[in-house]
């Protein structure tokens, strides 16, 4: 019975030093930002075609309030 115990004390262990190896490398990885900053200092401009849109008002909720709700929201049935 110990060595059982043992033996999966070790493994998981063993288990546990594997991703956190992983995890290191794999973030290394991740964050390394030498892609973004080599073309960040572009010299070609850069344009975007987002338009801010115009706010415009709803008006007054039509109908009554139904005891259901849509996600989060309430829900009206007219």
């Amino acid at each position: 019975m110990k060595s059982l115990v043992a033996t999966l004390l070790v493994m998981v262990v063993a288990i546990l030093l594997i991703v956190y190896l992983l995890s290191s490398v794999a973030g290394s990885a991740v964050f390394d930002n030498t892609n973004v900053r080599s073309t960040s200092a572009s010299s070609y401009e850069q344009k975007t075609n987002h338009f801010p849109r115009d706010s415009y008002d709803l008006g007054p909720i039509q109908g009554s309030e139904s005891p259901y709700k849509v996600n989060q929201w309430l829900s009206y049935q007219v």
